[in-house]
């Protein structure tokens, strides 16, 4: 939370939001200067993941077998009030920014509202089995599948906006590897 010894409300300026953000706005003249806290400061994100994940290997004579798995849980906890106190942008119209703000002139204004909150979740799965078969001492040939589904994130309310169907993609990958040791 931002410092602020500035009330919006001492300049003579009202926002439908000052009850939870009274500071006052920020004042950005145009390549010049900003006055006031950054419309970004209220911000907040937690990230965390769980993974569980297991292998099994079983060695017999000439073959070496692993197959295993994992699962991934994804917890992205985020806020953010962007432009909660509000923003005057002075563009320069009379070819300063700076006499825009003295002559009172208008600027763009933006102000930020709405539910800032967002708890997204997704999934992960993987498995695999690779098979290492040693067909003579100093050359080992490797045989093995794997599979991976990367789930696409969710907001656990349905406010997710964007699609990208890149994200959920599931992906065979056989391979074939030769180790010459």
């Amino acid at each position: 939370t931002p410092s602020e010894p500035f009330k919006a409300s001492d300049f003579g300026i009202s926002s439908p939001l000052s009850g939870l953000f009274p500071g006052m706005p920020t004042v950005s003249l145009s390549n010049m200067f900003d006055l006031g806290t950054s419309p970004l400061a209220d911000n907040f994100s937690e990230v965390r993941t769980w993974s569980a994940g297991d292998m099994l290997t079983l060695s017999r004579g000439k073959h070496t077998l692993k197959m295993g798995g994992e699962f991934k849980y994804h917890q992205s906890d985020l806020m953010f009030n962007a432009y909660t106190r509000g923003q005057m942008f002075f563009l320069g119209a009379l070819g300063n920014p700076f006499k825009d703000f003295l002559f009172g002139l208008p600027g763009l204004t933006i102000m930020g509202s709405g539910d800032p909150r967002r708890d997204n979740r997704a999934r992960d799965l993987a498995w695999y089995l690779q098979d290492d078969f040693k067909i003579h001492p100093r050359l080992t040939l490797n045989l093995g599948l794997r599979w991976d589904y990367y789930g696409p994130f969710a907001d656990t309310k349905g406010r997710m906006v964007a699609f990208d169907p890149t994200l959920a993609t599931t992906t065979p990958v056989p391979g074939l590897g030769v180790a010459i040791t």
